[in-house]
């Protein structure tokens, strides 16, 4: 079983984007429809435990868009009811490796998912750019978005360096991990702290090649950047902060809590839809 590293959900009514207090009440709606109820976990007293649950942050309006971010894939029967009247792009990554990019029109997968997107291509790209990307494979880029995306290779150590020679970065990946997994017995973590960083590495890794590809397909679209972040564990742990900073001005901030706060300051400007169901 694998586990889901990256979910969202765009969304776009051509030139505008969903109003998100409707788009909240059609996505309760419809997971109310499946056998789900509505539960908030960030109240004073957290909603009770489920066999299944949804658990997603509608994000503000960004340009055309709304994006939907969940810790988990959406069921298909929501994901096209909540398509029903848009033109939605789904992409879900459950593997480094393992990649699906899904168009849906009017509650339907795409019959021709570049005609469905092509409306929505940044001035300069063409039909043909936008189809190369959706069936390429992998897509080559030499420089990285950002200089602090990664640390370059001539900033690692030398034996660090020597070690890589040779080593695909799956294998290289893996000898880090247990590196990281020594180093927390030697510094005695405590468990929640452990926790919170092994969620951390599970994040997307945006250097891969389906992680370019999501990119380019994402920047070659007219979706405004900010798309990436935050990634949800993090959203969801500043909105849990900044929730019960704003019933209670004066709550205790614990070790690490103002710097969670601080990687989402605009936390509470997402809507939270959590529900669940135990068949």
């Amino acid at each position: 079983m694998t586990q889901n590293l990256w979910f969202s959900l765009f969304l776009t009514c051509g030139d505008t984007a969903p109003d998100p207090t409707t788009l909240t009440q059609q996505f309760t709606d419809l997971l109310n429809a499946q056998g789900y109820t509505a539960y908030n976990p960030f109240g004073i007293v957290p909603g009770r435990v489920y066999n299944r649950t949804v658990r997603a942050f509608i994000a503000p309006v960004r340009g055309n868009w709304v994006q939907i971010l969940a810790e988990s894939p959406l069921p298909r029967d929501v994901i096209e009811g909540i398509t029903a009247g848009y033109t939605g792009l789904m992409v879900r990554v459950d593997a480094p490796d393992v990649l699906t990019i899904e168009v849906y029109h009017n509650g339907q997968p795409a019959a021709d998912a570049v005609a469905a997107l092509v409306a929505n291509l940044r001035d300069g790209k063409t039909e043909h750019d936008l189809a190369s990307t959706l069936t390429r494979s992998q897509i080559t880029i030499i420089e990285p978005e950002s200089p602090d995306e990664f640390l370059p290779p001539d900033a690692l150590p030398d034996d660090i360096k020597q070690m890589a020679q040779g080593v695909d970065a799956d294998n290289l990946n893996k000898m880090l991990g247990k590196v990281t997994d020594g180093l927390f017995g030697r510094l005695n973590a405590d468990s929640e702290a452990a926790k919170a960083l092994v969620q951390q590495s599970a994040q997307m890794n945006w250097n891969t090649p389906n992680g370019w590809k999501i990119r380019a397909l994402l920047e070659m679209l007219n979706v405004p950047p900010g798309w990436r972040e935050p990634p949800f564990v993090s959203l969801r742990s500043a909105y849990s902060l900044h929730a019960r900073r704003q019933r209670k001005p004066d709550a205790r901030l614990y070790p690490g809590d103002e710097e969670t706060m601080k990687l989402v300051p605009n936390a509470l400007d997402y809507t939270p839809v959590y529900a669940g169901k135990d068949a």
